[in-house]
């Protein structure tokens, strides 16, 4: 008992040596202490840049061969801006010099923090109308934009207005938008973007879309559309009655993807088809007479597959008949071979065989303003494509992360 206690006494001091930190340990942590407490109440660093949109821009070059006769076609060098305004909304704005000259393809303002679910888009933007009216010329899946959606839609979907999306708490992806345009279709002719008119001649849209996963590896969108113009009539002279006129454009897309959990990068299958019915009403531009109403349609059913990290190949059909025109029809068949390098740089060779029975003016036809390239693509024949395609910097529209979206 007397030989434990003198043990323990004996090693008491080193046990407090062990226990107490040296000298510059102690020093080492009150500093660290010290670094902590300045940076917690530091104001956060600002980077000259912070307030400066982000920015960039996608180079889009096309050189054809059309029945022999080549054309070389700046299609666009897009200026694309986007930053958040502030913890509300957030805005963007695509600038696009082309052959014909600059255009503000975009400018809009969207909200981000309204309850509900709800979204409210305005300015000009692309309308949802149907699947590829929404996307930009250079990031189609093919080299030109079907003529379905050229002569239906007007290519492009832009819109001037105002558009208002839920997305529905739903178990899978529902989102159901409504909106109304002065105008739908960048090369629609029938009303001009700089016009007043009354309410009676803007173009009201509604949307649904919805993408559910049926497998681990498959997905699917689907969607249906219907744009109104309660007075709309094609009249190049100006002098036209709108007295009972009215159009109706309805459509529904469907998307289908494969896309493998594994080795997602090297194979993949997306087919898309869209159909289009244009219902309207108009009148004689000589007589001013109605003319009746006139139902045509159009569509067209698109497949590309992943063949390697970089290659895909693709192929589709496109059937239009001419709005007011049914007995004239024109149809597409098309391939495609796809070389993307990286996300930035992509080159793309097309073949496309035209089959057109329409033998009037095409840029007399309602709907679309075919001017330039816009033409290429009606007139019967062969053409061979290429796409050379480059993004500098920032450059995004929209959720384009599913290959195919």
């Amino acid at each position: 008992m007397i030989l434990s206690l003198v043990l323990l006494l004996g090693l008491a001091p080193a046990l407090v040596r062990a226990q107490t930190p040296p000298t510059d340990v102690q020093s080492r942590l009150q500093d660290l202490e010290s670094r902590v407490g300045k940076l917690e109440t530091a104001p956060a660093p600002v980077h000259i840049n912070s307030f400066n949109p982000s920015i960039g821009m996608a180079i889009d070059t096309v050189l054809r061969d059309s029945n022999d006769h080549a054309n070389f076609d700046l299609r666009g060098a897009e200026l694309n801006l986007a930053a958040p305004v502030d913890p509300f909304v957030s805005g963007w704005a695509v600038i696009n010099g082309h052959e014909d000259g600059i255009d503000v393809e975009e400018a809009a303002m969207q909200t981000a923090a309204l309850p509900w679910g709800l979204q409210v888009t305005g300015g000009r933007f692309f309308a949802p109308f149907g699947r590829l009216s929404q996307w930009h010329d250079h990031e189609l899946s093919m080299v030109d934009r079907p003529n379905s959606l050229l002569t239906y839609v007007g290519g492009e979907g832009q819109a001037d207005g105002v558009l208002v999306s839920w997305l529905a708490p739903t178990p899978f992806f529902l989102r159901l938008s409504a909106g109304t345009f002065s105008k739908l279709g960048a090369d629609n002719n029938r009303v001009a973007h700089t016009d007043y008119q009354g309410f009676d001649r803007w173009t009201h849209l509604v949307r649904a879309h919805l993408y559910t996963d049926l497998t681990d590896n498959v997905g699917l969108d689907l969607g249906a559309s219907l744009a109104w113009t309660p007075k709309s009539v094609f009249c190049p002279s100006g002098a036209c009655a709108l007295n009972d006129s009215w159009r109706t454009l309805g459509g529904a897309d469907a998307t289908l993807r494969y896309m493998p959990s594994a080795g997602g990068l090297y194979k993949g299958l997306v087919w898309s088809t869209e159909v289009l019915q244009n219902d309207e009403r108009g009148f004689d531009p000589f007589t001013s007479l109605p003319t009746g109403r006139m139902l045509s349609y159009s569509g067209y059913s698109n497949v590309e597959t992943k063949v390697g990290r970089m290659t895909r190949l693709g192929a589709f059909v496109d059937l239009s008949e001419l709005p007011g025109q049914k007995r004239d029809v024109c149809r597409t068949f098309a391939a495609y071979w796809t070389l993307e390098f990286s996300e930035f740089n992509r080159l793309r060779l097309q073949y496309s065989r035209i089959l057109n029975s329409f033998g009037g003016a095409l840029a007399g036809l309602p709907g679309t303003d075919f001017a330039g390239s816009d033409l290429v693509g009606l007139r019967a024949g062969h053409m061979i494509s290429l796409q050379w395609t480059t993004v500098l910097g920032y450059h995004v529209h929209g959720f384009r992360g599913r290959w195919g979206a």
